[in-house]
């Protein structure tokens, strides 16, 4: 549960890339229909919404049920046949998922690959909407995919896995503990203390994978915060110092870094 918690609530979407395949297949299958000795370049996910279907893959066997998910992970054998009177009633996307822009996200990983959904009526809506909109709003097609395999990440997740690579785990850790205590006084000198190399290495090695600088990621998280607070009318002066900076005049200052604009414009820009 520790793991869980650490890895899934800290990854954010630009630490994630979706790679969506072909567009999803839909299916409503008879007795006649089987999948015979297939094997996929990229991550499979079937997720089930009428009628049985038993599917091997290499050697475990999996049964397939309304509103469970089975993930088929590539280069491997599958095998699968109908099972049930019903016809068999599911949808099928191709993908690939990385963290850090090149490691593989079920890599890093322990789970099952068979799951019943915990949410099932919300992941039921949304790949049905998502298979509608599919060629038409190729940008929200993204967003829609992300929510359905995040709900398939939180129940099936088990564990990171023990051989992982230990700087992605590092950066993760940093990540959680960023975030989580993101006005902590000292908080880079705090967050860069979980790593056993020294803080410029640390620093080097979190910016290869986030993509900017542990400093930066912190001054960005608090911008980004800063303006919810700016939307609400708050003074300037408290939501400088709400958002962890003492000095406004440096606020104004990274705030304009950051957005392009002032803070007092942001601001205006929400009330006219």
């Amino acid at each position: 549960m520790k793991d869980k918690q650490i890895l899934l609530n800290s990854i954010r979407p630009e630490n994630l890339k979706i790679n969506i395949g072909q567009k999803p297949f839909k299916q409503s299958q008879n007795k006649s229909w089987s999948i015979k000795n297939a094997s996929y370049n990229d991550y499979n996910l079937f997720i089930c919404y009428g009628g049985i279907a038993e599917f091997n893959i290499e050697k475990n066997k999996y049964l397939l049920k309304p509103g469970f998910g089975l993930l088929v992970p590539p280069k491997t054998t599958l095998n699968a046949k109908l099972i049930s009177n019903q016809n068999f009633d599911a949808i099928a996307q191709h993908f690939n998922l990385y963290i850090f822009e090149n490691v593989n996200f079920f890599k890093f990983i322990n789970y099952n690959c068979l799951i019943k959904f915990s949410n099932f009526d919300f992941v039921k809506n949304t790949i049905q909407y998502y298979d509608n909109i599919y060629t038409k709003k190729h940008i929200l097609r993204y967003n829609l995919f992300f929510s359905i395999l995040s709900e398939f990440l939180y129940d099936s997740f088990i564990s990171i896995k023990e051989n992982r690579n230990d700087k992605y785990f590092l950066i993760i850790k940093i990540l959680n503990y960023i975030n989580n205590n993101l006005y902590e006084n000292n908080i880079l000198d705090k967050s860069l203390s979980f790593s056993s190399y020294g803080q410029d290495y640390t620093s080097k090695i979190f910016k290869k994978y986030v993509g900017i600088s542990p400093k930066k990621y912190i001054l960005k998280k608090k911008i980004n915060n800063s303006k919810d607070l700016l939307i609400n009318n708050l003074p300037i002066n408290e939501v400088a110092n709400q958002s962890g900076f003492e000095d406004q005049f440096y606020f104004n200052r990274i705030f304009k870094k950051y957005t392009g604009t002032s803070p007092g414009k942001f601001r205006d820009m929400y009330q006219n």
